[in-house]
């Protein structure tokens, strides 16, 4: 008789944490071989796509002559965190949604693939979109934080004229000046005169206490 056992932990570390008997360990550990994850062996993807798709032709008697050229590449790209099982679920699926197709195409795989990069998007309108936007691995800001980083913004944008930054904003004069004093910019207790403000916002980037 011959065992053939298969496993997706690390043994050793198991045995080393009481959760994996160590005689069966020696036992079992004859030939080791290790098989790399399939997105590391992206070249066996249309071997194992092609007969996965024959073995689920059969089982549910559908016409399916292939995949196409589109299908093989899309299948390629995917990363397959789930591994062969995943791939052959995936061909079994498209087999089933085909509607007896020529060929399989990517629609019929509902691979679902990481959200490609985009520029970003101002969140009001006149304001860079650099306030708004982050990279997928900032930390999320606070809706009060948002809110100061919109306002300095707006005063940048305006070349730190509080009475056309408050009319870009849609607030009155007090209310920026009370917001500047309490994000900690002094110059937001001197007064707005009408028009050009040439008075410059000292722009304190931190807790009022600070």
């Amino acid at each position: 008789m011959r065992v053939i056992a298969t496993t997706n932990r690390q043994l050793e570390l198991s045995v080393e944490r009481k959760e994996f008997r160590q005689d069966l360990f020696f036992r079992l550990n004859v030939v080791p071989i290790r098989v790399p994850p399939l997105r590391e062996r992206r070249e066996d993807v249309p071997l194992l796509a092609a007969h996965f798709l024959q073995r689920f032709v059969r089982k549910h008697g559908v016409h399916v002559k292939g995949l196409s050229d589109n299908c093989l590449r899309a299948l390629q790209r995917h990363d397959w965190p789930g591994n062969v099982r995943e791939l052959q679920n995936v061909i079994e699926r498209a087999v089933i949604l085909c509607d007896q197709s020529a060929l399989l195409e990517p629609e019929h795989c509902y691979l679902t693939t990481p959200p490609s990069p985009v520029a970003p998007v101002a969140l009001f309108p006149g304001v860079p979109a650099a306030v708004g936007a982050a990279s997928p691995e900032a930390t999320p800001v606070t809706l009060h934080e948002l809110e100061k980083r919109h306002i300095f913004a707006t005063l940048e944008q305006c070349r730190n004229n509080r009475t056309q930054a408050a009319r870009l904003l849609d607030i009155s004069v007090r209310t920026l000046r009370n917001k500047l004093h309490e994000y900690g910019a002094a110059a937001a207790l001197l007064e707005d005169g009408e028009g050009e403000d040439s008075t410059p916002v000292v722009m304190v980037v931190g807790t009022p206490h600070g």
